[in-house]
C-alpha cells in the first residue's frame, strides 16, 4: 500500500487551452456547454445514468450538479459558477448553460502517454462533454494550470517512522 498528498500552488489563469507542460502543470479548464446537437446520445446518456467523471485522474465528477465551479473550490472561493442570463428575447425563457469542469494533476498525462491535445481531449470528457471537441470548444476552454508538490510514503516506510517515533 502506498499513500500520497499533492499540494496544489502557483495557479495561473486565464491561459489558453495549450498554455501548459505535461509533467510540469496540473491543469483545470472549465467551458460552457454548447448548445449544438453534436453531443448526441452520448450527452443524453451521461444525463441520465449521472454521468461522471471518468477514469485517469483526480477531480471531475458530474459537473452538471454543481454549485460552484471546480476552480473556485480549488481556489478556496465561494461563488457559484458563472452562467448565461437567460434570453431577454420574446417567447419561453432559455435554459442555463451548463458549466463543466475538471482536473488532471501533472503526473496524469505522462502516466498515460498523454501530449497537450490528447490530454485536453480526455480532461473534456471528464468534464462530461459528449460531443465533438472541436477548434471553436478549444478556444473557449478556461484554463488555469497549477504546479503539485506531492509527498506519498510506502506501508514498510510508515512503520519505520512510527517505530523511530514511539521510541524517541
Amino acid at each position: 500500500m502506498h499513500c500520497s498528498v499533492s499540494l496544489l500552488r502557483a495557479f495561473e489563469e486565464g491561459l489558453r487551452w495549450s498554455d501548459w507542460v505535461p509533467g510540469r502543470h496540473g491543469i483545470i479548464i472549465e467551458f460552457e456547454e454548447p448548445d449544438d446537437s453534436q453531443a448526441g446520445e452520448a450527452g443524453e446518456a451521461r444525463e441520465e445514468d449521472g454521468g461522471g467523471g471518468g477514469g485517469g485522474g483526480e477531480g471531475g465528477g458530474d459537473a452538471r450538479r454543481r454549485s460552484r465551479s471546480l476552480r473556485s473550490r480549488l481556489l478556496g472561493g465561494g461563488s457559484p459558477a458563472p452562467h448565461l442570463p437567460p434570453s431577454r428575447s420574446p417567447g419561453p425563457p432559455t435554459a442555463r448553460k451548463s458549466v463543466l469542469s475538471a482536473t488532471y494533476l501533472p503526473h496524469v498525462a505522462p502516466e498515460q502517454g498523454w501530449g497537450v491535445e490528447e490530454a485536453i481531449h480526455s480532461l473534456v470528457r471528464k468534464a462530461g462533454f459528449g460531443g465533438k471537441v472541436t477548434e471553436a470548444l478549444k478556444r473557449e476552454l478556461r484554463l488555469t494550470r497549477y504546479e503539485s508538490s506531492m509527498a506519498g510514503m510506502g506501508w514498510r516506510e510508515y512503520q519505520r517512522e512510527r517505530e523511530r517515533a514511539a521510541g524517541e
